[in-house]
């Protein structure tokens, strides 16, 4: 199920609402050690980043891109501009009981695609 760029743009009420329908775990979920390493492709980042880091770190994530980076994001009408903009924005969304899963990602060297679900703690489908 792939989509295109929403018409709306909701903004950080995409994190609100994630946060109200699901229930957070009990006993608070342990995120993996993950030994920092420098990606050599881009097909290599995004694995890092969604297979190993899997928000663990948000820190290491971020020591990979430059200060001024521009991060977008198809839910928000603007996009982020700086580290401390993003990191912001990876807080937002650090919600226990949400896993954003990547599916298929692309062959590339210096870019790729990729598709990703968001997984809700006790919730099929």
């Amino acid at each position: 199920k792939e989509v295109a760029e929403p018409l709306l743009k909701p903004g950080g009420a995409t994190a609100k609402f994630l946060k109200a329908v699901v229930k957070a775990p009990k006993a608070p979920t342990s995120k993996p050690q993950v030994r920092p390493r420098q990606p050599r492709s881009a097909e290599d980042m995004v694995k890092y980043l969604w297979l190993e880091l899997q928000g663990s770190n948000p820190d290491e994530s971020l020591r990979l891109f430059e200060e001024d980076i521009l991060y977008e994001d198809f839910n928000f009408p603007e996009a982020f501009t700086g580290r401390e903009a993003v990191r912001d924005f990876l807080r937002e969304f650090d919600i226990p009981g949400i896993t954003f899963e990547a599916k298929r990602i692309s062959e590339g060297q210096r870019a790729c695609a990729f598709t990703w679900e968001v997984a809700i703690a006790g919730v099929e489908g």
